[in-house]
């Protein structure tokens, strides 16, 4: 044993020193073992001077390969530990992961995992990629290009004492961008266009946890643009929308649930308001034509009952401030504060919607 101990130092020792006797360069030490200009190691087989077969490359620092060579470069089956301690098994072509491989990485606050096709070193193809980032738990199934998500995939995002969030469609240069079905951490619904991970296009469809519903026009994330805004009370909107608010021209009708049962507004909205000029018709026929501001009449208008008698004049703040009454039977009379007014035809604040995560 002493002996053997003794042939197996003298034998490192003499690579060194022969190593450090050479000229700068690459030194054949013996018909296994070449010593490289930057001081790394290779044990293994060599043909003409050059890795080919089984061998280990050991660097003075950086990358850790053990596998099969051909023509001096890694190709075949290997392992490679990577200089920031992530691990590569599987196969190499021109020393580079081309072929079927496994990466990992693993630390105390973060761990990633990539199964499946490599091609010129990156992910390419079918795969599975597993990331963690503390307790949270990212895992994407599908198509890569160019080592990034891009084609058909699932995504599946688990964070303690929540649902799971879900994505099934398209990806492209790593997130959502295309057709796709979400479900959120909170159970709300998406299904529809993306681009860069939002919602983004025409007929996208919306669902929160609380059954409003909305399906429209979508610009990076927002209800922007056309669209039907249906809240669990049964209040339905149709009309415009700007940056989630009921912005521009559009039809409200209120629902069973709604303390304005019934009810309907067709005409201008600003900041999911009646602002500017519409018609407000109630449950029990009366009409208002004229001008709002936040949500009730303000300025000139006319008031309509349903036995044909009319109101017009200017109101203020839902008020009647000088209105002249007419009535089927009266060509004219005045102002009578007793007859029916639109004063109680203001919209109830503004429903809940679908708003994005």
């Amino acid at each position: 044993m002493r002996h053997l101990f003794s042939t197996t130092l003298f034998a490192t020792w003499a690579i060194l020193i022969a190593a450090c006797t050479q000229p700068a360069g690459e030194t054949i030490i013996n018909e296994n073992t070449k010593v490289y200009e930057d001081g790394s190691v290779y044990v293994g087989d060599l043909s003409d001077g050059k890795r080919h077969g089984q061998g280990t490359h050991l660097p003075f620092e950086g990358d850790r390969y053990k596998g099969e060579w051909a023509n001096d470069q890694k190709s075949g089956q290997g392992r490679l530990i990577y200089k920031d301690g992530s691990i590569y098994e599987g196969a190499f072509l021109s020393d580079l992961p081309e072929g079927q491989g496994v990466r990992t990485f693993e630390s105390e606050a973060f761990g990633y995992k990539y199964s499946g096709t490599f091609a010129a070193g990156k992910q390419a193809g079918r795969g599975e990629e597993q990331k963690r980032n503390g307790k949270v738990i990212e895992i994407y199934k599908g198509e890569f290009q160019d080592g990034k998500r891009n084609g058909k995939g699932t995504l599946t995002r688990k964070v303690p004492g929540l649902k799971d969030f879900k994505f099934v469609g398209d990806f492209k240069g790593g997130v959502p961008h295309g057709q796709g079905n979400m479900v959120n951490h909170d159970q709300s619904t998406y299904s529809g266009p993306f681009q860069n991970s939002l919602p983004h296009g025409s007929g996208g469809q919306k669902t929160l946890s609380n059954g409003d519903t909305y399906k429209g026009d979508w610009v990076r994330g927002m209800m922007h643009g056309q669209g039907v805004l249906v809240t669990s009370s049964g209040d339905r909107y149709e009309g415009k929308f700007n940056q989630n608010r009921r912005t521009g021209k559009g039809t409200m009708t209120f629902g069973k649930t709604s303390p304005f049962n019934g009810d309907k507004y067709e005409g201008d909205f600003v900041n999911g308001k009646p602002h500017g000029q519409g018609t407000y018709t109630k449950a029990n026929g009366i009409v208002y034509t004229g001008q709002l501001k936040d949500g009730v009449p303000d300025g000139q208008g006319t008031a309509t009952t349903p036995a044909g008698e009319q109101k017009t004049g200017t109101w203020e703040n839902g008020k009647e401030v000088d209105v002249k009454t007419t009535s089927p039977d009266k060509p004219k009379s005045e102002d009578s504060s007793n007859e029916a007014s639109p004063d109680e035809a203001k919209p109830d604040p503004e429903p809940s919607r679908p708003d994005q995560n």
